[in-house]
């Protein structure tokens, strides 16, 4: 099955307003045997793709991702 049959669209189509959704890809620096991951990220117009390491860590990774969804609805 292929990313896009499954719900996933290109990142070209994601927002670019720092909304924070889901992407997949891998990390910007390429590491050898890196697998694609997920992750919850936002867009800024000074690094990219961004994502935290942790919920409310001020650590950051920078990613390349290729595909994107939005982030679903709370649950309780």
């Amino acid at each position: 099955m292929k990313i896009e049959e499954s719900g996933w669209a290109t990142i070209d189509s994601a927002p670019r307003d720092g909304t924070e959704v889901i992407v997949w890809g891998g990390l910007r620096a390429t590491v050898p045997g890196g697998r694609p991951f997920a992750a919850l990220a936002h867009h800024n117009n000074v690094e990219g793709w961004v994502a935290r390491i942790f919920p409310g860590s001020n650590d950051r990774i920078y990613l390349n991702p290729t595909h994107w969804l939005p982030q679903g609805p709370p649950t309780d």
